[in-house]
């Protein structure tokens, strides 16, 4: 099996030819090697055609890319669908004292996004132009006969008489989802209305660009019927986009439809892949997440309408049997008279908690107010204090505390507030504000 390729090219006056008197002034004072190393994304050759490197093309260019140096591809006979790396060795290269910068690009599988009278065969100019300002935007979900665009570009200082080393890591233009559907039960299951939002771009250009702000639309899934023990996978490619709020999957399943936020996910870059598996239970979906830039960044999700919580005091005081306290105050060691106390939800795991209160005049959270959920979750803080002084109060001031998750944001969470000196079952903490001498007075749960 061939795992590597390597070339060697010298490269002889490349730069202009002009008379021996006139180039001693502009002669560079050196020459240089270049060895270009590249891998592609994966380390074992991709079962699908799509994914694999047909072609390769490798052009240098000099700094403001008004000159190709060089300009070479590999074809199908040169390649195999084993490679995973491949050298390519310049000489002779022109280099300063000091260092020479040029601009590398590597390119594979070029025709499937050139059109008919597009070339970037020679060293004319034009094809700098063409590839720095070429925009991807065909559906590789629909022609599946060809290859999809792997590219690299970089720039890169040469220093004279020494091997200058460049890596270059091709990455697909694309990003790559799978959704898998698991049915861990005894019958078949049927989910419908799937759909991801913000997910699909519409293009992206053929370089990766400096950042990311492209947005995108929804992409739908087919409806399944998953057999009993088996399972359904659907794989589509969409181009790099951002989403500031996060991505959302909608699925219809035991006739309700599950909405999930994706708190964690803001970006999807090319040549990432996220791996989604969803496993059907019970009447739930459990969905775990593998999002990565071929680098194991993972997430995991369940699609569940009820929360777990682990509540811990730290700063409290009890107003009544029925409700705590709090204190205003802006002053050194404010948060000794604060209501303050540690959430952390154990289940479901990925999905965001948020602590909400009903008199947000007059109530505020100093910090943190929400969490993502999971067994290894660390807690938050949570402080809740008043926004007026206890001297303009004519009445005594109240707010309620409670919980909602993002899988079920229109139900308030039953959780356990024993640990506060309150019920083992609530939906709501009554919250009351008070003066210093009063909270003094008050007991500690």
């Amino acid at each position: 099996m061939n795992y590597m390729k390597v070339w060697a090219v010298a490269l002889l006056c490349m730069l202009g030819a002009c008379s021996d008197e006139d180039n001693k002034a502009t002669e560079p004072q050196g020459r240089g090697v270049v060895s270009l190393r590249f891998t592609r994304v994966t380390q074992q050759g991709p079962a699908d055609e799509r994914e694999q490197v047909k072609t390769l093309r490798v052009i240098m260019a000099n700094e403001d890319n008004t000159e190709i140096v060089y300009n070479y591809s590999f074809d199908e006979t040169e390649i195999t669908d084993t490679d995973t790396e491949w050298h390519v060795t310049f000489y002779d290269i022109p280099a300063v004292d000091g260092g020479t910068t040029y601009n590398f690009y590597a390119i594979a599988n070029e025709s499937s996004f050139l059109q008919a009278d597009e070339s970037l065969e020679g060293k004319d100019a034009a094809v700098l132009n063409l590839i720095c300002k070429c925009t991807l935007g065909k559906d590789y979900n629909t022609v599946s006969e060809e290859a999809i665009p792997q590219t690299v570009a970089m720039s890169h200082k040469v220093l004279p008489d020494e091997e200058n080393i460049v890596p270059l890591q091709l990455k697909y233009a694309v990003a790559k989802v799978n959704l898998t559907f698991v049915n861990s039960s005894g019958e078949a299951q049927s989910v419908s209305n799937i759909s991801i939002s913000g997910i699909k771009g519409a293009s992206a250009p053929l370089f990766a660009p400096a950042s990311l702000t492209a947005t995108g639309e929804a992409m739908a899934f087919t409806d399944v019927t998953v057999p009993a023990s088996g399972s359904n996978v659907q794989t589509v490619y969409v181009y790099e986009t951002a989403s500031a709020d996060g991505y959302t999957l909608t699925a219809t399943y035991g006739g309700q439809l599950k909405t999930l936020i994706l708190n964690d996910l803001t970006e999807i870059p090319r040549g990432m892949q996220v791996n989604i598996t969803v496993t059907l239970k019970g009447g739930a979906l459990y969905a775990t997440w593998k999002v990565s830039e071929w680098d194991d960044r993972g997430m995991s999700y369940e699609m569940s309408d009820n929360g777990t919580f682990d509540l811990s005091a730290t700063t409290v005081r009890k107003f009544d049997d029925s409700s705590l306290a709090t204190v205003y105050s802006q002053s050194a060691g404010a948060a000794d008279e604060q209501l303050t106390f540690t959430v952390r939800m154990t289940a479901p795991e990925g999905v965001r908690w948020i602590a909400h209160l009903t008199n947000p005049a007059d109530f505020e959270f100093t910090g943190d107010y929400q969490g993502v959920g999971g067994e290894q979750a660390q807690p938050v803080t949570v402080t809740v204090r008043p926004t007026k002084t206890a001297a303009t109060m004519d009445s005594r001031r109240e707010t309620e505390l409670y919980f909602t998750i993002d899988t079920n944001r229109d139900t308030e969470q039953n959780f356990n507030a024993s640990s506060l000196g309150l019920g083992d079952n609530v939906q709501r903490v009554r919250i009351v504000q008070v003066t210093s001498a009063e909270w003094n007075n008050l007991q500690i749960p």
